[in-house]
């Protein structure tokens, strides 16, 4: 008897000193793994309301939600009913309940929705785990919140709860800053760690009592593997939101694969640390982590609080500024990116002191029994397909790819591009000698235009302006960003990542502002924020002669909004007056505005909640009546308005996009160009920013210069242009959308430099072209 009580005290002993406290760590990170990547696999919500027509019959109600990752309502997040409201005692219906379940842990906005065209009350519109909302002030709703939520309209309806406010714009879909969260499964997800827990716990301590070693290094190895994704999953958290809107899990799986490389690394670190025959051997591996999580935890640090990545090249031409680091590295060791890394080293501190203390016990073959499985998912994550692309993926590009790219090895003197010459050629102009504004429109994109072949209708009076002048729907922007986008459109050519800053002097000789300052244009910029990211540079460089920024005085009550810049009203009032000023026997003037209301994250005005389409509907509304008011006085009898945006909104691409445009919705912008004289004209060829400086030359001076790159449809009806499109990432793949519809992919690599996929016919005149870029 008090043998079998000592045996089964040992196995207690063993449980909690060992096998109790691994499950324990190895529990809580699967539970919080899963609760991140699969959020509706524990929980759901659930919603309920009362609804009544104002006629009796049988109705069609759709609800649906969409949670914080996903600003869109798809068809997995909605339920479709069909209800019959026969008369009541009074003549019309009576009131009937809906009462559905959502597999989901994170709800911004629930949407009824009536495809029948009479009105609908709806009443005690409720949400478990929530326990009411304050509706704003609505001219076009009627309101009775006590006790019961009332919402009355004369059209269908699109209702939208949210924690502080009501939606003024019943019938779009929004984002916004301030989630609904409603956690009704926190008894599952308790039941789920508690039944997890013990499970691991007993297994592991009966495998402990028999001496099985392998699931106390398995375990380890899982918890290196799983802490390490939590690692990811947390410090990107805020970017896999922003960027992955669509799915949440997408983001998460490209995430892990984009980091495969990394796994690996870990699977040595940890083959060497459990090495107990040779101490040298576990030193190495130790050391081998410790490097490596010292450079990813900087690569983190940079990334949040930078907006950089860290250059091993680079890092020894900027030093450290400790008057300016103190402070953000105070930030940054407060931040989730840092918590998380900080549970990476404990996880791996508690492998390395379990194998290393542990020397009573033989070592056995299945010490690298962990080690293995690890490698084998790290090579499944290598040799796998990414599983999404969007604008933002080199955001979660691993410390190892950011490296690894080759952008900035130069030619050699006797390469196979030396000597290589631009064949440029002079071009008559219509010489106009007319005023311009060139609107740069920030983040506007084709595919939220009906006119220029997107899905959406976002853009309305944009599209009105541009079926009735002349337009160009098959459009490209040259960069992912504002600064290469900007660049193309000044400089008359693409920036090319390589050896040479973007504001390099050698690229500014012909640019824009300079040619029409030398023809006795005046040339201004305006723009609406402060200056960020050194914007005020480039402009510099390109020879604008007059700067206004979002300290101009014109702003002195304006409201805020992202990069401290004021509402593009505001920007449209400044630009209308100036231009307003200018009187027939003055120098010609070339004004440039570049907007900020439609960056992100959105803000609209007043009521800064954050909803693209809602700043794209307020700046083309804005657009509308800026236009009207040049028209008020004329301005168009001496003058001409180029609308354009610098690049596709950096948002994941639709599945309509991908299916109808490939890689090139990447690229897709609308241009359009308005003009007393040039009436109505749609042009469908294949033309990039880095030829719109020889449409503006063509429009207003007798001759410019052209480039061979550049196709300018108003004088070459027939050119169609091979546009080259800088990617954020790999920073050394730029895609080239062919005029003849095909797309290349070139990789850069100094004399290497060469085509990779796409057709070969033409490959010499594309590399050629590629090295007078870089030169």
């Amino acid at each position: 008897m008090k043998s079998r009580i000592a045996r089964l005290a040992k196995f207690l002993v063993s449980l909690f000193r060992g096998a109790a406290l691994d499950g324990m760590l190895l529990a809580f990170l699967i539970t919080a793994a899963v609760a991140l990547t699969m959020p509706d696999f524990l929980t759901e919500a659930r919603f309920s309301c009362w609804v009544a027509p104002a006629v009796p019959g049988d109705y069609e109600i759709t609800v649906g939600y969409a949670t914080p990752l996903s600003r869109n309502y798809f068809q997995e997040n909605t339920r479709t009913l069909k209800m019959s409201f026969p008369a009541g005692a009074s003549g019309k219906p009576d009131f009937q309940q809906i009462e559905l379940s959502f597999p989901a842990t994170v709800i911004t906005n629930v949407r009824l929705s009536f495809a029948e065209t009479t009105s609908f009350q709806i009443r005690d519109l409720r949400l478990a785990g929530f326990r009411g909302f304050r509706l704003s002030d609505n001219p076009s709703l009627e309101l009775d919140c006590s006790p019961d939520c009332l919402v009355k309209r004369s059209a269908p309806d699109l209702v939208y709860i949210q924690p502080q406010r009501f939606s003024s714009e019943i019938m779009s879909v929004k984002a916004h800053d301030d989630p609904l969260l409603v956690i009704t499964g926190i008894s599952g997800l308790a039941k789920f760690f508690a039944g997890l827990l013990a499970a691991l716990a007993l297994l592991g301590a009966l495998l402990r009592r028999f001496r099985m070693r392998i699931m106390l290094w398995c375990w380890s190895a899982l918890l290196v593997l799983i802490s390490y994704a939590l690692n990811l999953i947390i410090a990107f958290l805020p970017d896999i939101a922003r960027v992955y809107r669509t799915e949440f899990t997408l983001g998460a799986l490209n995430t892990l694969y984009q980091h495969g490389p990394c796994f690996l690394i870990l699977t040595g670190c940890l083959m060497l640390s459990s090495w107990k025959r040779f101490w040298q051997a576990r030193a190495l591996g130790f050391l081998l982590f410790l490097l490596f999580f010292g450079i990813t935890l900087a690569d983190f640090f940079i990334m949040r609080e930078l907006n950089a990545r860290l250059v091993l090249s680079e890092a020894a031409a900027f030093g450290w500024d400790l008057s300016l680091g103190a402070p953000l590295i105070k930030d940054f060791a407060l931040s989730r990116s840092a918590v998380a890394a900080l549970i990476l080293l404990l996880c791996f501190v508690r492998f390395v002191n379990a194998s290393w203390c542990d020397r009573n016990r033989p070592e056995y073959p299945p010490v690298y029994a962990g080690s293995i499985t690890l490698g084998i998912i790290s090579l499944f994550f290598l040799a796998e397909n990414s599983p999404g692309s969007t604008v933002d993926d080199y955001d979660f590009a691993s410390v190892i790819a950011v490296n690894s790219s080759a952008h900035q090895v130069p030619y050699s003197s006797g390469g196979p591009c030396a000597g290589a010459l631009p064949e440029e050629r002079r071009v008559s102009g219509l010489n106009t000698r007319k005023n311009l504004i060139l609107i740069d429109l920030e983040s506007f994109s084709s595919y939220q235009s009906k006119f220029f072949g997107g899905f959406f209708d976002s853009m309305p009076e944009l599209d009105r302006l541009a079926r009735n002048n002349v337009s160009f729907t098959n459009y490209y922007s040259n960069g992912f960003a504002s600064d290469p986008s900007n660049f193309a459109m000044l400089t008359g050519q693409p920036y090319i990542n390589g050896w040479r800053s973007l504001t390099d002097p050698v690229f500014f000789d012909r640019a824009l502002p300079k040619v029409l300052h030398d023809h006795g244009y005046h040339t201004t910029v305006m723009y609406s924020a402060r200056n960020v990211f050194h914007a005020d540079e480039l402009l510099r460089k390109a020879g604008f002669a007059e700067f206004s920024d979002g300290q101009d005085p014109h702003y002195v009550i304006s409201e805020r909004l992202t990069f401290n810049a004021v509402p593009d009203r505001d920007l449209f009032d400044n630009l209308f007056q100036r231009v307003s000023r200018w009187k027939p026997g003055m120098p010609p003037f070339f004004t440039m505005a570049l907007t900020a209301t439609t960056h992100a994250p959105f803000l609209m005005p007043l009521t800064h909640t954050g909803s693209y389409q809602g700043t794209l509907k307020y700046t083309d509304k804005e657009l509308r009546d800026l236009i009207a008011r040049l028209e008020s006085i004329r301005y168009f009898d001496h003058g001409m308005v180029v609308i354009v945006a610098d690049h596709r909104v950096m948002l994941s691409l639709t599945l309509d996009e991908q299916m109808e445009y490939g890689e090139r919705a990447l690229g897709r912008v609308p241009l359009l160009i308005i003009g007393s004289s040039l009436g109505r004209k749609v042009f469908r060829n294949s033309v990039g920013h880095d030829s719109l400086s020889a449409i503006i030359s063509y429009l207003l001076l007798d001759s410019y210069t052209e480039m061979p790159w550049q196709c300018n449809p108003l004088a070459r009806p027939d050119c169609q242009e091979d546009v080259f499109y800088q990617k954020k990432g790999p920073q050394d793949e730029v895609l080239v959308f062919r005029g003849d519809g095909d797309i290349s992919r070139i990789t850069l690599d100094g004399d290497n430099t060469r085509v990779s996929s796409g057709k070969s016919a033409g490959e010499e005149d594309l590399l050629r072209k590629v090295c007078w870029f870089r030169k």
